[in-house]
C-alpha cells in the first residue's frame, strides 16, 4: 500500500429525514445462514434501542444542511471518519478533494487553534464545524468530546453504498475482538474478546430511525477496568451529502496507565497488520495520528510536506 502522501480531504456524515417514523425497521446486516456463525452479534443486532437524542435534520437545506451532518456524526461516533477521510489510499472513498478541509479539521478537533478557518470556503465542512463548536447551546457532542478527551483508538474503512457497509460489519466485530488480543487476552465466539476472566461482546444496536447509521455496542461482563485495550463500538455511518460513500469504523479505549508514546507505538502496529483499515489515534491536545499499513504521520504535517 502506498505510503499516506497527499491529503484530499472532503467527508460528512448524511441523515435522511424520516417520513413516516412508524414505519421504518432495524436495519438487517446479516442473512439468516450467518446467525450460526457470529451468534453474540446476532443477538445484539436483535437487541435494538431506537435513539431518540440523536438529532435529525428536518428542513435544512444548502450548508446548514451539511452543519447538521457534521454535528450528527459528532454526536456519535465522532470526527475519526472525518479524519480517515483525509488519507490517499487504497479505499478512500471516490471524489474526496480540499487540502484546507484537512487541516482545519485536526485543528478543531484537538482544540489546537481555530485560525485559518475564516480562509476556508463557505458552506464546507471544516466551516460547519467550526460554526458548530462556536455556537452556543446545541446537542451534546459526545462523540467529539470523546475523541478531544484521547486515551481512543479508532480504524475505518469506507464502502461505495449501505449494503457493501452491512455486509462488512461481521469482519469490523472481528476486528473489534482481534486487536486487543494483540496485547492479551483471546478471542471467544469470532466477534468476542476475553481478558483475565472478562468478556467483552456485542451487547446492543442503537440506531436513530431512517437515518442509514448505527452503533453496535460492547459491553464487558462483568465490567472491568484493568485492561490495556478494549472494545468500544463498530459504528456504520452514511457520509452525505459531502461523499456518496458509508463508513464502518471501529472505536477502542485504552487503559488509563498506557502511555501516549505505547499508544503511538502499539497504533502503527496494528495498522501493519491490518493495512486495509485507516487507523486514527486520538491524543489529548495534539493531533491525531494517522496510520495505513503501518506508515503513522499527522494531517498537517502530511499536508505540508506536500505544498
Amino acid at each position: 500500500m502506498k505510503k499516506l502522501t497527499r491529503i484530499v480531504y472532503k467527508c460528512g456524515l448524511g441523515f435522511a429525514v424520516v417520513a413516516l417514523a412508524g414505519c421504518a425497521s432495524a436495519p438487517s446486516v446479516m442473512s439468516s445462514g450467518d446467525n450460526h456463525k457470529f451468534p453474540t452479534l446476532q443477538r445484539a443486532l436483535k437487541n435494538t434501542s431506537n435513539v431518540t437524542h440523536w438529532k435529525g435534520c428536518s428542513g435544512s437545506w444548502g450548508k446548514y444542511y451539511r452543519e447538521c451532518q457534521t454535528e450528527f456524526i459528532l454526536q456519535t461516533v465522532g470526527p475519526a471518519p472525518l479524519i480517515s477521510g483525509s488519507v490517499k489510499s487504497g479505499n478512500l472513498p471516490a471524489g474526496m478533494q480540499g487540502l484546507s478541509d484537512a487541516i482545519n479539521i485536526s485543528r478543531i478537533v484537538t482544540g489546537a487553534t481555530m485560525a485559518g478557518i475564516g480562509g476556508v470556503a463557505s458552506g464546507n465542512m471544516a466551516l460547519g464545524i467550526a460554526g458548530l463548536l462556536l455556537a452556543n447551546g446545541g446537542p451534546d457532542l459526545a462523540g467529539l468530546k470523546t475523541y478531544q478527551a484521547g486515551n481512543a483508538i479508532y480504524a475505518t474503512r469506507f464502502f461505495a453504498n449501505d449494503k457493501e457497509a452491512k455486509a462488512e460489519t461481521p469482519q469490523a466485530a472481528i476486528l473489534e475482538a482481534n486487536i486487543p488480543t494483540h496485547l492479551a487476552g483471546v478471542v471467544v465466539g469470532h466477534t468476542s474478546w476475553k481478558d483475565h476472566g472478562v468478556i467483552w461482546e456485542p451487547h446492543e444496536m442503537r440506531w436513530r430511525l431512517g437515518s442509514g447509521s448505527y452503533e453496535i455496542k460492547y459491553k464487558a461482563r462483568p465490567a472491568s477496568v484493568s485492561v490495556r485495550l478494549s472494545p468500544v463500538a463498530v459504528w456504520v455511518t452514511k457520509l452525505k451529502p459531502l461523499a456518496n460513500n458509508y463508513a464502518l469504523t471501529d472505536q477502542w479505549k485504552w487503559g488509563s496507565n498506557t502511555s501516549v508514546s505505547r499508544q503511538e507505538v502499539n497504533t502503527q502496529a496494528f495498522s501493519k497488520k491490518h493495512p486495509h483499515w485507516i487507523f486514527v489515534l486520538a491524543r489529548y491536545k495534539q493531533e491525531p495520528l494517522l496510520c495505513v499499513n503501518g506508515v503513522c504521520k499527522e494531517p498537517t504535517k502530511s499536508a505540508k510536506a506536500e505544498s
